[in-house]
C-alpha cells in the first residue's frame, strides 16, 4: 500500500524546478559584488577578461575607471568595490573587458602608472577563494535562567 502525502508531490516539483532553474545559471538573488563580477567571466566564455585595479583613491568612481580602460577596448563592466556598512570605496575595483588581448594590453600599459596621484596596481583578477560557511560567533552561551533555589 502506497501513501501519497500532499506535501511530498509539491516538494518534488519544487526541487525539480529549482534544479532546472539553477542549472541554467539563473539566480534571482545573485549579489552584485566581487564574486558576481569574477564569476561572470566563465559564463561568457574565454575571451572575456576580468582585471583587478588596486590602490585607487577613495574618490574614484565607476565611470572614472571605465574612462581609464576604454582607451584599450570595449568594457563590459567597471565596478569600484565599496564597504558594505559605510558605502565608502575600499580603494580597489574590477574591470571586465570583452577582448582578452585588449585586456592584457591594458594591464601592461596601466600597471604601476600614476592615476589621480597614486600608483596603480593592475593585474588579471584571480577567482575568489572559497570561505568557510558560518557566522563566526563561536560557541559559548549558557548561564542564566532559573536555578531552583
Amino acid at each position: 500500500m502506497q501513501r501519497a502525502y500532499r506535501g511530498s508531490l509539491r516538494e518534488t516539483q519544487t526541487s525539480q524546478h529549482n534544479a532546472r532553474f539553477y542549472r541554467r545559471g539563473n539566480c534571482p538573488r545573485a549579489p552584485l559584488g566581487i564574486s558576481h563580477i569574477i564569476g561572470q567571466a566563465t559564463a561568457l566564455g574565454p575571451t572575456v577578461i576580468n582585471i583587478y585595479v588596486g590602490n585607487l583613491t577613495f574618490s574614484t568612481t565607476d565611470s572614472d575607471l571605465e574612462d581609464l580602460f576604454s582607451q584599450f577596448g570595449q568594457i563590459n563592466r567597471a565596478a569600484i568595490i565599496t564597504d558594505r556598512e559605510t558605502g565608502r570605496s575600499r580603494g580597489f575595483g574590477f574591470v571586465e573587458m570583452e577582448n582578452e588581448e585588449e585586456g592584457k594590453t591594458a594591464i601592461e600599459k596601466l600597471n604601476e602608472t600614476d592615476f589621480e596621484g597614486r600608483q596603480l596596481t593592475v593585474n588579471e583578477a584571480r577567482p575568489r577563494a572559497p570561505r568557510p560557511a558560518g557566522g563566526g560567533y563561536g560557541g559559548g552561551g549558557g548561564g542564566g535562567g532559573y536555578s531552583g533555589r
